[in-house]
This record gives C-alpha cells, structure tokens and sequence, in this order.
C-alpha cells in the first residue's frame, strides 16, 4: 500500500465509477482495477462493490476512504508547504474559458492566501485560443479550457509545447428560459433550435443567429432578454441561476474540461492546489 493507491480509491468514490476514474487518473482501466484489487487484499476487506449505477464504498471502505483523504490531504499541505516553496510564490494568474465552477475555484483558492504576507493573483475571462497565447507567453501561469471530447484527443498534438490535465468530462445541456417548450422531452434535438439564436459561451461567435459572452451569467441574462435563445452548457455546470433550466443535448456531445500549462515547467505546489479547488468543485 502506498499513498498513490489512496490517491485511486478516493477518486473512485468521488467519481463513483473506475472508467471515469482512470480517464481522471490517466492510467487504463484494468490497472486501476488490480490496484484496488491489491489494496483491498492489504486491508483484508472490500472497499467497494458493484451496483447497477456504478461502485459504492462498502460499510468498512467508507471509514478506509475517509482516512485516505486526510492522508493525501496531509501529504498535499506537507509538499506544498515544505517541497515547493509556497510562500515565495509572489503572483499567479488563470487564464479561463468563462467555466462557471473554475470562478468558484478560483474563489476559493484565493481565500486560502488571504493571510499570505505578498502574493497577488488575478483572473483572466478569455477564449481558448487566448488562453493558450496567455500561456505561452508566460502572461499566465495556468489556463482552463472546455474542448468537445473528440477535440480534446486533439488538442495535445494540436497545440505543440502544451501539457494538458483532465479536470473533468460533462455531458452537453441546453440551457433555455423557464417555460420553453423544448424543455418538455427528454432531449433536445437540432432541428428544434432552427430560427433559435445561440448564446455562444466563452465569447466565440459560431455564426448564423448568435451571440458570444464570457460566462454563464451573462449567458443567462441574454436568453433571458430574447424570445427563442438557447446555451450549450455541461453537465459540470450546476450553479444555474434561478429561471433557467437546461436538457440534455440529442447530440450526444461530450465536453472535456483541461488545465493547461507549459510543456517546460513543471507544476507547482500553488499551481496543483488550484487544481485541487477546481477538482472539488465538480
């Protein structure tokens, strides 16, 4: 047993799932399996079982999971803290798609700072492509981008000099008005948004009827402000304001959210504590 195997079952109970699990982890399914295979053997008990819905904790893996978290906790702080020097950082600036959980992250993670004798960080609301330019240039420490799945495999090869870590993945949901009759069935398909104007996220203008904003907010203000105006959101973003509410995409789409960071550095003690707040945020 090592701190990397507690690593595992605490992300399969937060997931409730060993795919989603592994795709978190970065590592195949049938080893991330053996690992918890091994665990439990080292225990002597089952820390999960199979439901028809997913992987629950057993009675005594919900006290095992439990000390595991406090344990990754405790090594986190100690790391950060003791092996990255975490006071000496000075500044550190996020360069995001307009992701509504990464500002509550972000949120977060600058309270805990509060008390820090010299150290700023500031928040940057831009497009993907800006997000990688911040980056690169170094005008940004980290950035956070929402690609479809299939984009996503992509993006590694696609922007050379990038190393990306998987946040999170979220089924796509139309967000509409209260009362909008596409809001009756179980999906919404494209030839129901015909003559509907799209508030485009993350201010990217896709063409035809459309309108970009940064954030979900102002999202929601100009679905609010116009007749037939829909919002393609993810599963991940629950904080819907009042009014609003959103179905699930015919199209089956699949988003992936990713933390970017240069390919020449290596994370910081900050930088993956940012991570942390945007993981426990989703």
């Amino acid at each position: 047993m090592n701190l990397t195997h507690l690593r595992y079952i605490v992300e399969v109970a937060r997931t409730g799932s060993i795919t989603k699990a592994a795709q978190n982890l970065y590592m195949g399914q049938p080893n991330l399996s053996k690992s918890i295979k091994d665990l439990e053997k080292s225990v002597g008990t089952a820390i999960f079982m199979r439901t028809p819905k997913g992987v629950v904790p057993t009675k005594k893996g919900e006290e095992i999971i439990e000390y595991a978290k406090n344990l990754v906790k405790q090594a986190d702080e100690f790391d950060e803290k003791f092996l990255e020097g975490r006071t000496e950082i000075k500044s550190f600036t996020v360069a995001a798609n307009g992701i509504d959980y990464c500002h509550n992250a972000f949120e977060h993670f600058a309270a805990e700072y509060e008390q820090e004798r010299e150290f700023s960080v500031s928040y940057r609301l831009c497009t993907s492509e800006q997000v990688f330019a911040l980056v690169e240039s170094g005008e940004a420490d980290i950035g956070v981008i929402r690609v479809l799945e299939n984009e996503g495999d992509n993006a590694p090869s696609e922007y050379k000099g990038f190393k990306f870590q998987l946040i999170g993945r979220g089924e796509e949901r139309i967000l509409f008005n209260e009362g909008d009759p596409n809001l009756e069935g179980d999906a919404v398909f494209p030839d129901k948004l015909e003559g509907y104007t799209e508030i485009s996220l993350y201010g990217e203008v896709r063409g035809g009827k459309s309108v970009g904003v940064y954030d979900l907010n102002s999202g929601c203000r100009i679905v609010s402000a116009l007749n037939k105006a829909f919002m393609r959101i993810s599963s991940l973003d629950t904080n819907i304001p009042a009014g609003f509410a959103a179905v699930k995409s015919g199209e089956n789409r699949v988003y992936c959210d990713y933390m970017v960071f240069s390919e020449d550095s290596r994370l910081t003690g900050v930088e993956r504590e940012f991570f942390r707040c945007l993981r426990e945020e989703i």
